[in-house]
């Protein structure tokens, strides 16, 4: 971090620069005349809605197959591409974000549920700008973008309005390795902790599974009534006010 720091002192003196998204990038659209999606086979393969939100940075293996009317109509996906999710039930589940980060096989497309932007300016990181996509200071602003009632979707003309953090490119790689340091630490902690959950709930069912002891009489077995008081809360109460003579659970 104290690398980070100096780099900002030193090339950010006076702030970092805002540019609006339409002025950095291109919205890449999804595919058209679409058929036959999630088949064995099909005349071409996509990035679909799920890859998309589930993922940081988008699986490019094993992809899923579709058909298309016209091949020759459609955006091919490239490495810096970032894709975004368009519509969602929940608000904040739109624009969610991942990056094309490896290199991806040539004639892929985009989910018709997507939608992505490819940037016009080599002085910006794509992994940086998803992780400012991901970040709690898009997602203020962008769901002010999104429109709908029961179904909620991204206002286009109003999502490339928005203003983004385009430091210096030194900066950005710096915030990149920082952050995919972290993402690093986070697999490997979650991964542990998985590895740990299975190991506790696998000892506590093996040492409080009295079965087989039951069964050769050593362990005796009785109802709660006896080893017990069971009850219910009470029924006549005026629940969850803001004065009143007793607490409860």
């Amino acid at each position: 971090m104290n690398r980070l720091s100096e780099l900002i002192e030193e090339l950010c003196p006076n702030g970092v620069e805002y540019r609006s998204l339409c002025n950095i990038s291109q919205i890449i659209k999804g595919m058209n005349g679409v058929s036959n999606k999630w088949k064995e086979s099909g005349n071409c393969r996509f990035i679909d809605y799920k890859n998309v939100y589930n993922n940081l940075k988008v699986d490019v293996l094993n992809l899923p197959y579709a058909t298309v009317k016209k091949l020759d109509t459609q955006t091919v996906l490239k490495i810096g591409d970032i894709l975004f999710t368009s519509a969602s039930e929940t608000p904040d589940e739109c624009a969610i974000s991942s990056v094309i980060e490896d290199d991806i096989a040539d004639g892929i497309f985009l989910d018709d549920h997507l939608f992505g932007i490819r940037f016009n300016n080599k002085n910006i990181n794509a992994t940086f700008m998803n992780y400012f996509f991901r970040s709690e200071s898009f997602r203020k602003i962008v769901n002010k973008t999104v429109k709908g009632v029961t179904r909620f979707y991204i206002s286009m003309p109003a999502f490339e309005k928005l203003q983004v953090p385009v430091p210096p490119l030194e900066v950005q790689c710096e915030i990149v390795r920082v952050l995919d340091n972290f993402t690093k630490y986070k697999a490997a902690l979650m991964a542990e902790l998985t590895v740990r959950k299975k190991q506790y709930e696998y000892y506590r069912d093996y040492l409080l599974n009295f079965d087989d002891i039951r069964k050769l009489k050593k362990v005796k077995f009785v109802p709660l009534a006896e080893i017990a008081d069971i009850g219910t809360g009470s029924h006549n109460t005026n629940e969850e006010l803001e004065f009143g003579e007793y607490p409860f659970f």
